[in-house]
């Protein structure tokens, strides 16, 4: 069974090549065909061979059929590329020039099978040329034909269709009559609605006659305009066949496109009524917004002033930019070579990579740095090094200095109230062990200084006591009995009693507690 199976294959496999070879060989005769005419006026050996106007070999030779006294033209199709002609085509003699030039003009045909290589004389046509019909209408010419007419009446009797294919077939102008009227009668219809319709268009040109003009003028305006682009037209004309064969896949993408597009649009649709509801909700909010335009429109109004205003300060900010191209340039070279961590000094492992800081990371550094370097901050709080103001009270004054110079401290001084520890009276000490009281008697000596009582005793004998204060200490129940008589002295009576009546405990609470 295997070997009858291969045996047939084999069979199958030369008759293909037989075909093929058989196809060739036929393609190969069919570029030379015989045309069969009526008369071969004007055509001569060599004269081209075209189809549809476009030139696709010569008529090789030329010669009469003895039988029935028609003409014979060989012809030949040398392009290779041309597809060659079909089993309906036609073929007819037509003029090329008014010098008495013909050549042979082939329509291909739209049949199936290809054509045969004898075209019979029912596929063709010839041409009555200009000239003779010139000719038969001048003298003596005219008179002769009408002789020639008479005399054939008589051999004519009877044989009306024979004539009517004569006339016909040596008239190409009534066969193309043929065709119009067929056409026309196929199309009677359409006819008759552009008859009825015509008088409303004319009614409509009429009352416009004045836009047709416009039209007409504008149309030979186009017209001379496109003339004298024509090379570029024809140069647009020869570019459309390489425009056609790139638009050809960009058209088979867009169709992919479309087909793989056909579930989002299938989404879309499900979609649309949510879009609807969305579209009948947008009414009323832009409504609703209409306000906040018009007040927009207003400041837009507004905006334009400014702008006009601002139009000199923009015009010399674009000078500035065009001018600054370079300086700007150099700039940005010093900026980006700040920038760069390549350039650092040395390396820091408080650095982002370990590598350094660039000049712009250094920079920020030493402003951070001199931040910190002004605030000061320990266990009381905070405090600013930095003086904004350079004048007689910029520089530093101790209370010693202060003392002494009354003048530069009365200028100078922002204090609260009348006196200041230290300055105007005792410095107040600190100390774990209460002052001994004082008396009345020394009560008036108060306001001296008195030496320094040491805060504590020194734990260990060997230990040093502390320096002496340069401020003697105060006691501040004998400060207060010294200040108090002058601001309660000032104060108004409250219950008929003086402020001073009050109790010293109380007032020691408000002014010395936390």
């Amino acid at each position: 069974m295997t070997r009858t199976r291969l045996i047939g294959a084999l069979l199958a496999a030369v008759a293909s090549l037989a075909i093929v070879a058989a196809t060739t060989a036929g393609a190969g005769d069919e570029q030379r065909f015989t045309v069969v005419l009526d008369n071969a006026f004007g055509l001569t050996e060599g004269a081209d061979l075209r189809s549809s106007g476009v030139k696709v070999g010569n008529v090789e030779k030329l010669d009469v059929q003895r039988r029935t006294a028609r003409a014979l033209a060989t012809v030949v199709v040398s392009r290779p590329d041309f597809a060659g002609f079909r089993k309906d085509v036609f073929c007819e003699v037509k003029p090329q020039s008014l010098i008495g030039e013909y050549f042979l003009d082939c329509a291909p045909g739209t049949s199936a099978e290809p054509a045969p290589k004898t075209i019979p004389v029912q596929q063709t046509a010839g041409t009555i040329p200009p000239d003779l019909v010139f000719d038969i209408l001048r003298r003596p010419a005219r008179e002769r034909f009408g002789l020639i007419l008479t005399e054939l009446g008589t051999g004519l009797a009877a044989r009306g269709e024979d004539l009517q294919t004569v006339i016909r077939r040596g008239i190409p102008a009534l066969r193309e009559t043929d065709k119009v009227l067929k056409i026309l009668d196929a199309n009677r219809r359409t006819l008759q609605q552009l008859t009825r319709d015509s008088d409303h268009v004319l009614a409509a040109l009429a009352g416009n006659r004045g836009d047709v003009a416009r039209f007409v003028t504008k149309a030979a305006s186009t017209t001379r305009a496109s003339a004298d682009r024509k090379l570029q037209l024809g140069q647009t004309v020869d570019k459309l066949p390489h425009f056609l064969r790139e638009l050809r896949p960009a058209l088979r993408d867009l169709g992919t496109a479309a087909r793989r597009q056909t579930p989002a649009l299938r989404d879309l649709r499900l979609a649309a009524p949510d879009l609807t509801r969305l579209l009948r909700r947008l009414g009323p909010f832009a409504r609703s917004a209409r306000p906040a335009v018009r007040g927009l429109g207003r400041a837009s109004d507004i905006g334009l002033d400014a702008a006009r205003e601002a139009r000199s300060t923009v015009e010399q900010l674009r000078t500035l930019g065009a001018a600054a191209t370079e300086p700007m340039r150099n700039l940005r070279f010093v900026l980006e070579d700040l920038n760069d961590r390549g350039r650092a000094v040395e390396a820091n492992k408080l650095s982002p990579t370990g590598a350094g800081f660039t000049g712009l990371e250094a920079l920020l550094q030493f402003f951070f740095v001199q931040s910190q370097a002004i605030n000061l901050y320990d266990s009381k709080g905070y405090l600013l090094k930095l003086s904004l103001l350079v004048n007689q009270c910029t520089p530093y004054v101790n209370a010693q200095t202060a003392i002494k110079d009354k003048a530069h401290t009365e200028a100078c001084k922002q204090w609260l109230g009348p006196n200041q520890p230290g300055i105007t009276t005792g410095a107040i000490a600190r100390a774990t062990e209460r002052p001994p009281a004082m008396t009345t008697a020394n009560a008036t000596d108060a306001k001296a200084p008195a030496p320094a009582v040491p805060a504590r005793q020194p734990a260990t004998p060997g230990a040093q006591p502390p320096a002496p204060s340069l401020l003697p200490k105060i006691d501040p129940k004998q400060l207060l009995d010294d200040i108090l008589p002058q601001i309660t002295d000032k104060l108004p009576k409250i219950g008929g009693r003086s402020a001073r009546a009050r109790s010293d405990r109380n007032l020691l609470d408000f002014l010395l507690g936390p």
